[in-house]
């Protein structure tokens, strides 16, 4: 089951991912929401590495 959730874990994190820093860029740029614009960018780059090491951890699991 695992095996088979991964990929379309990675492509959706992918693509909201890439959907928020965008948004979050516009945010910035344009100054509405800047403090959010800047919150949201910083956990669109932090999520992607919490992802590979609770995956990385989970499969070091004992089976």
């Amino acid at each position: 089951m695992l095996g088979l959730l991964s990929p379309l874990h990675v492509l959706l994190g992918s693509l909201v991912g890439g959907w928020v820093i965008v948004q979050s860029i516009v945010a910035i740029a344009a100054n509405r929401g800047r403090r959010q614009g800047v919150i949201a960018l910083v956990l669109a780059v932090v999520a992607p590495v919490v992802s590979l090491v609770v995956y990385l951890l989970i499969m070091l699991l004992p089976r």
